[in-house]
């Protein structure tokens, strides 16, 4: 029997994130090289989209939650500065194979969480499935 009323979901860091992030950032540089644009201007924006990427591979947790709690149908998320938020309701917004979007919301506010499939276990991914459609 699941423990639906008491969860903790550790989001881990993710490859498929900077994976990602470099196909992106490796195309915006290839575009900058090529375009029209003096040296002058395109030296600062390599560096600034290096340093971007740089900081994205070191950290590589996208977003910036980093564990959820689900307690009394409550759920708490915790940012990786230690800070937390309480929201009442979460559901699955958008499953894609690469990442998912949940939705959390508590009266009037609501954040949106990207989730990449190599943050979590698939059990964790079916409980949230689970405790989504139960609440």
């Amino acid at each position: 029997m699941l423990n639906l009323s008491n969860c903790m979901i550790n989001l881990d860091k993710s490859a498929i994130y900077v994976r990602l992030a470099s196909l992106i950032y490796s195309s915006v540089m290839v575009v900058l090289y090529y375009s029209a644009w003096p040296w002058f201007l395109k030296l600062p924006g390599f560096f600034l989209l290096l340093f971007l990427f740089l900081r994205i591979k070191a950290t590589s947790i996208p977003g910036s939650c980093s564990l959820l709690v689900h307690t009394n149908s409550n759920w708490q998320l915790h940012d990786v500065h230690g800070q937390q938020k309480t929201y009442t309701k979460m559901r699955v917004v958008m499953s894609a194979g690469l990442f998912f979007l949940v939705e959390f919301s508590h009266e009037k506010q609501r954040k949106l969480v990207v989730i990449f499939s190599d943050q979590i276990s698939k059990k964790d991914f079916r409980l949230l499935n689970v405790i989504g459609k139960v609440n």
